[in-house]
């Protein structure tokens, strides 16, 4: 069973930590570090840490997307119709942040080590008769 770490008085998040500089060629690269891992610690044996009440200060990243579809259908005589479709997803290829390592004795605790979101096109083509 995994115990709630202990937490200092302090600004839990690295004042310098910005999305912006990400460095994704290296999982462990300090730029990365998002909280301030000098003030977590394990709680002693048997005993409850105090992280469950300070966690408030720090939230994950948001993801910002924009989704849009295009379509136009093509009437053939009076019976057939033809429609040609495309819808983006993420259309301006936005990244967002991935998870925060929040296990102390993990060697890359308090840093992000992922990012996602890709941008996805989808064509289609329909006959109706």
């Amino acid at each position: 069973m995994v115990n709630r770490a202990n937490i200092a008085q302090g600004g839990m998040k690295v004042a310098g930590f910005s999305k912006s500089n990400f460095e994704l060629s290296s999982a462990s690269s300090p730029k990365n570090t998002f909280l301030n891992t000098s003030l977590f610690s394990d709680p002693p044996p048997l005993t409850l840490g105090s992280s469950a009440v300070r966690y408030a200060q720090v939230r994950g990243f948001g993801a910002i997307n924009e989704d849009f579809g295009l379509q136009k259908n093509q009437k053939i005589g009076e019976r057939y119709r033809f429609q040609l479709r495309a819808e983006f997803l993420n259309a301006f290829n936005r990244h967002s942040l991935g998870g925060i390592i929040t296990g102390v004795r993990n060697p890359l605790f308090g840093q992000v080590t992922s990012v996602f979101g890709n941008r996805v096109v989808q064509l289609g083509a329909r006959f109706d008769f």
